[in-house]
Formats: structure tokens, sequence, C-alpha cells
């Protein structure tokens, strides 16, 4: 479990990405140069169609911070391309990918392929980008392109820290194997619904953050405590359903931190009869109610909520 940690941790600062110029090099040369240990191209395959090459052996380099220093925004010397760029080949001797918006960048990226004989990195049919470690098998990435539903396979112990941040993708399905899900795994993206399975036993962050088009979220049981920001500025949300074992739910957990005050579209919610529910978890307009039917209070209010044990939000 350690270990599955530890590489879901990582996966906010790796990412890599299947398809149509495949195994070989074709296509003209547009553009090329070096980043970290490796060397990187872009070809056009057809009109309009581009294919970002990443080879060479050892690490991706981190691109250039923007004028503000921010790792998030760093600035990959294939940016000009991040409009025509579909398919994404990494290369086998490639060991680290590093600065995750040099690939989720890609607005019209929609395959990953890794070459066989890559000891760190995998890709499945459907083009996304997984670990190349079975005993501990995470996603790392799906490319920004893809609309319409994914279901990730069964056998993927984890999700990675902004897997599927910003996806178009409106329906995702995960599988019970899964057992923890990175920060901000799916923030900003087209998701209408989600369903966490009862193995989920961990979830990072702002994991649905600001998705704007999400009105209904299923918890499982396996989840123990509902952390700050994790579904915050989702604010069109009309439907919870919290799993039994759920025994903390800290302040700002389903609202932005700064707008506790504003009306929201959940106007009720239950929660099992021994959670402890913080000031601001819920927006203040929504009802909050334990299973036996008792009212807690209205979401914002002091009315009736406790400080939760695994807290640690000075409001």
């Amino acid at each position: 479990m350690k270990k599955l940690f530890i590489i879901i941790a990582m996966c906010g600062v790796l990412c890599t990405l299947m398809n149509s110029c495949k195994n070989r090099q074709s296509g003209q040369m547009i553009a090329s140069g070096e980043t970290g240990d490796c060397r990187w191209e872009v070809r056009k395959c057809i009109e309009g169609i581009y294919t970002l090459y990443i080879k060479g052996s050892g690490e991706m380099g981190d691109g250039e911070p923007d004028e503000r220093g921010r790792i998030f925004d760093n600035k990959h010397p294939w940016d000009e391309f991040k409009d025509s760029i579909t398919v994404v080949n990494i290369g086998k001797g490639v060991t680290s990918i590093r600065g995750i918006t040099g690939l989720s960048n890609l607005r019209k990226l929609t395959n990953i392929f890794v070459e066989r004989g890559n000891t760190e990195f995998s890709s499945c049919s459907e083009g996304v980008l997984f670990n190349n470690d079975k005993t501990v098998f995470v996603l790392l990435f799906c490319p920004k392109g893809k609309t319409g539903s994914y279901t990730i396979p069964n056998g993927v112990m984890g999700i990675g820290a902004y897997a599927f941040s910003a996806s178009k993708l409106t329906d995702i399905t995960i599988p019970n194997s899964v057992k923890i899900i990175g920060e901000h795994a799916f923030a900003f993206s087209s998701l209408t619904s989600l369903t966490i399975p009862d193995g989920v036993e961990e979830i990072g962050e702002g994991v649905v953050a600001f998705c704007h088009d999400l009105t209904s979220i299923n918890i499982g049981n396996g989840i123990t405590c509902i952390a700050r920001g994790t579904f915050g500025g989702a604010e069109n949300i009309t439907s919870v359903t919290i799993g039994r074992n759920v025994r903390c739910i800290e302040s700002g957990a389903f609202v932005d931190s700064w707008r506790c005050h504003q009306p929201s579209k959940l106007g009720r919610v239950e929660v099992p009869n021994h959670t402890d529910v913080t000031i601001c978890a819920f927006p203040r307009s929504t009802m909050v109610f334990r299973r036996n039917g008792d009212f807690v209070g209205g979401g914002g209010s002091e009315r009736g909520f406790r400080t939760c044990r695994c807290d640690n939000w000075n409001w």
C-alpha cells in the first residue's frame, strides 16, 4: 500500500503518452530538439495530423517555468503544436516524464503509444498511459482529446494525480480494484456523474474540483474521510450519496472555500449517524441530516456541527 501511495503521489509530476505513427517514425519532420536526457521530434503524418516523438535514454526535461515560476505552467518546446498533435510516441529508453503540462496541454491528443521494451511505462489499446509495474498498476494519464465514456481496466490499483484533469470524457467507470485516487484526478473535467466504488480507500484533495457539469456523486463504503476541497467548485451537484464508513467530512469538502455562503443546487444531504461534519463542509443553503432523520444544520452554519478529528483547515 505504501508503494502504491508513492506512485500516486509522483503522478503529479509524471506523464506520458499510441496510434497512427506507431512503431516507426514517419511523416515530415517539422521541429526537433532536446528535453532533459531525451530528444523530441514533431512530425506531420498527414495534413493537420502531428505526432510528438520523445526518445533517447533517461528523463524528459521539466520545461521552462512561466514568468511567475509556476511548475504547473511550465513551457515546453513543442507548445506551438499543441492544437495539432494527436499522437505521442514514447521511446523504450525514456525512464521519466516530468512536467505534467508538457502533455496535458495537448488539447487534441487522443492516443499514447509506448514502445515495447520500456520498463517504466505502458499503454493500452485505447491509447491511455499506465506505469509498467503490474504489481502496483497505476493509470497515469488519459489524453485530453478523448470524448464520450471510458472504462478503466480491472486490475488497475491507482489513478494518478491529474490523470483525467480537464478531460472531455463525460463518463468514467472505476473498477473495484482501484484503491487510491490521486489529487485533482478528475478536476475541471466534463464528467456528469461519478461513482467511487467500495474498493477505493483514499481520494485526494480536489478530486472533482470545479467539474461544472457534474450533477451526482456516489461515494463508496471504503472512504473514511472526505478532505477539504474534494468536491469544491462543482456547483451543479444535485445528488450526493455518502458511504456508511465516512467518519469525517472536512470544511470545504463540498464547496469552494470562498463561496460557502452562496446558494447551492444541493438541497439536502444525508450523512451516517456517526459522521463528524465540520463548519462549511457543505454550501450554506444545503440542509444536512443524519440517516436516523436528525437535522444537523445548514451547511455553512455552526449549529449542530463539530470539529472534525482529521480537519487541519483553520477558518
